[in-house]
């Protein structure tokens, strides 16, 4: 039911809607792959890459400790999609800023 309400959520232009009984419906299962790869697409193309990749790294811990698995290749797909698509939106932003990226900071030993 929750999935249904946030298609028609999606389909009526309604993101945040959409968002809301996708969050809901991972809520209450979120071993429910489908529903976490439909708001992970939600927030990538609301702009929000960051909530959609850290979604991912959740999901995969989760499945990682719950089930020793890996998420589908669809999600893993979807995952790598919306990283190059944020990847390549900061590099254009750093250009038109005339700046070069932030590397991070090596890891202490």
């Amino acid at each position: 039911a929750l999935d249904t309400l946030a298609a028609h959520g999606r389909e009526r232009g309604e993101p945040r809607a959409a968002e809301r009984w996708l969050r809901l419906c991972v809520a209450a299962d979120p071993l429910r792959e489908s529903a976490q790869r439909a708001l992970m697409e939600l927030l990538a193309e609301e702009g929000n890459q960051a909530a959609a990749l850290s979604l991912y790294h959740d999901l995969r811990l989760l499945f990682h400790r719950e089930l020793c698995m890996a998420p589908d290749p669809e999600t893993v797909a979807l995952y790598e999609q919306i990283r190059t698509a944020a990847r390549e939106r900061a590099s254009r932003s750093h250009q038109a800023l005339g700046t070069a990226p932030r590397r991070p900071a090596p890891c202490p030993q």
